[in-house]
């Protein structure tokens, strides 16, 4: 009886990321197929809004004395008060979990999420999940939103799809199945022979260079407010790059002897993000093309080239197949072009009734 009670009492706890090591953390991601790149201790240490805070945490089962769950989770504070979100959503352990201990997670998981509603004042929670995890990639995917078992139900946000492609094989097959006003520009800007990659690195300058082509970017776009703030910047050129987390190129106009483009692409195991592009003028879309083409490439070479294998996935973004016109159009349609293939990125809605 005693033993019943016992095992009805313990309950895993809730552990902030600050207070776990890095190590041990990264560790969790790095072995777990629903871990990636965006759920590394560093990227999610600093958020891309600074309105925004970071109260990502982990569930820790101590019958095991391991990590259970980490859930992404960050609170954003509005005029009309706070909003609660998960943008890249939970990272659970590998294999099949005993249905015991999964609701004792989930029911864990649970009670916590309804706490902090509580303290936030919030009546939702809205989570998505990163497509490109081992288990949900394509030919692996999960037909069910994992979502679904910790609480949440389908959200109607948008978009519900991204753009991917598989860049194994050459790049002069590969080419072969982008849309041919993209090959038209890649190939004429190669024949050109004016434009050089540069790959950043975390100098003052390259920093200041990246910087101002954002600055350019979003100005001239009309943006409401800024994309990326200093702090989430640094730690892209101070922490991410030393550690290969994110590579970012730069576009050289040898004639011009101008920087005139850059890229950022984060990178975990067989497949990559295009992150952040910038450039000086939204007219010459070609260079954008060239460069992002370019930068792909050199990434899933020298993935190959230091012994990986099988297929090496790459994602462009978010696909607005709705849009008949404008700016979400043309985005999406940039982001298609390099001959991928529509994937679904499972989101979820967190309701406190």
């Amino acid at each position: 009886m005693d033993t019943i009670n016992k095992e009805k009492d313990m309950k895993p706890r809730i552990i902030q990321r600050r207070d776990i090591n890095k190590q041990e953390w990264d560790k969790f991601v790095m072995e777990s197929p629903y871990g990636w790149a965006f759920h590394l201790y560093d990227v999610i240490g600093v958020d891309r809004y600074k309105e925004d805070k970071d109260i990502s945490f982990a569930i820790y089962d101590d019958d095991k004395d391991e990590i259970a769950l980490l859930s992404m989770l960050h609170i954003e504070y509005k005029e009309d008060g706070a909003v609660l979100h998960s943008r890249y959503g939970l990272v659970l352990k590998g294999g099949v979990m005993p249905h015991k201990e999964e609701r004792k997670l989930c029911n864990a998981y649970k009670e916590y999420i309804d706490s902090l509603c509580v303290k936030y004042n919030v009546k939702k929670l809205l989570a998505g999940t990163v497509p490109l995890v081992e288990a949900l990639q394509p030919e692996k995917k999960e037909l069910i939103n994992p979502l679904m078992k910790f609480g949440y139900c389908p959200a109607a946000t948008t978009p519900t799809y991204t753009w991917i492609c598989n860049l194994n094989g050459a790049e002069s097959e590969l080419v072969k199945k982008c849309e041919q006003t993209t090959r038209q520009a890649l190939r004429k800007l190669e024949a050109e022979n004016r434009y050089k990659i540069i790959e950043a690195s975390n100098n003052k300058s390259d920093y200041e260079k990246y910087v101002e082509l954002h600055i350019k970017t979003y100005t001239r776009t009309g943006a409401t407010k800024q994309i990326i703030h200093e702090e989430y910047q640094k730690n892209i050129f101070e922490k991410l790059i030393p550690q290969k987390i994110c590579r970012v190129f730069f576009l050289k106009d040898k004639d011009k002897n101008e920087i005139v483009a850059s890229v950022a692409i984060i990178i975990h195991k067989n497949s990559a993000y295009y992150w952040w592009g910038a450039s000086i003028d939204e007219k010459e879309v070609g260079i954008n093309k060239y460069l992002l083409w370019k930068s792909m490439n050199i990434i899933k070479d020298e993935y190959y080239k230091n012994g990986g294998d099988g297929d090496f996935w790459f994602e462009t973004g978010g696909a607005y197949i709705y849009a008949r016109n404008g700016k979400q159009k043309g985005l999406s349609d940039f982001k298609k072009s390099f001959g991928c293939q529509l994937h679904p990125i499972y989101r979820g809605e967190y309701i406190i009734s």
